[in-house]
């Protein structure tokens, strides 16, 4: 090893490329091309690929990307694209085509690859903080879409807070043992003002309205219906 005037060293050629290091206030670059890309601003810095076969351990940050790993002070891995604004990571199986992957392009998306097919996920909005599942650009705090509805002549009404879409039929589904209840609860803030149960009895099923406990019906499994007014 042979160092010039300018603290470079020469490890040799391969392929006609030069393995460079290079030295200066106690910090240390090493380079594919044997030329000084930037000042180094670690104490070690690899400007190329590097694999390492056994452990790797830090008892600092670590930054992956080219990004500053100081960005917060609970923040221990930093992950960035110092050319644009994307960031992704991604998980590969060992002699296996399944993938998922971590995205960040102004949302934050899983995304599942699976035969050579990404699929994305799950997606959140950084600006108004909703949810999609099935879709990228949901519509509520929480939209779940297993298909399309097609073209709509309107937008999603603002209040809704749960969308859930398809291309076809549509349901929500509730599930509970014989003998107990399913239902919806309707509050505010000084309590319970209404519901609608469904009951699953062994001697039948029965369904309850109630609306602040002033008007209520009940629809039995034989089609009973019992009107109580107060």
């Amino acid at each position: 090893l042979t160092w010039d005037a300018g603290s470079r060293g020469d490890l040799g050629k391969s392929n006609d490329k030069t393995v460079g290091i290079y030295a200066g206030d106690n910090k240390v670059q090493i380079t594919s091309d044997g030329t000084q890309h930037t000042a180094p601003q670690a104490t070690l810095v690899v400007s190329g690929d590097a694999s390492i076969t056994g452990e790797l351990r830090t008892a600092g940050k670590v930054a992956l990307g080219g990004v500053a790993a100081g960005r917060g002070s609970f923040t221990d891995v930093v992950i960035g694209d110092p050319t644009s604004d994307n960031a992704q990571v991604e998980w590969y199986e060992v002699n296996s085509s399944a993938a998922w992957s971590l995205y960040d392009n102004d949302r934050f998306s899983i995304w599942t690859n699976y035969s050579s097919s990404w699929q994305e996920r799950l997606s959140v909005d950084l600006t108004a903080g909703n949810v999609g599942i099935g879709t990228s650009d949901p519509s509520g705090r929480l939209h779940v879409r297993a298909g399309s509805m097609g073209p709509m002549t309107t937008t999603i009404d603002s209040r809704y807070n749960l969308v859930v879409e398809d291309n076809g039929e549509n349901y929500i589904g509730m599930y509970a043992p014989t003998n107990s209840y399913n239902g919806i609860r309707f509050n505010d803030q000084l309590g319970l003002d209404g519901y609608i149960d469904y009951y699953h009895g062994t001697a039948g099923d029965c369904l309850v309205y109630s609306a602040g406990n002033h008007h209520k019906f009940a629809i039995g499994a034989l089609e009973e219906m019992r009107l109580t007014a107060h």
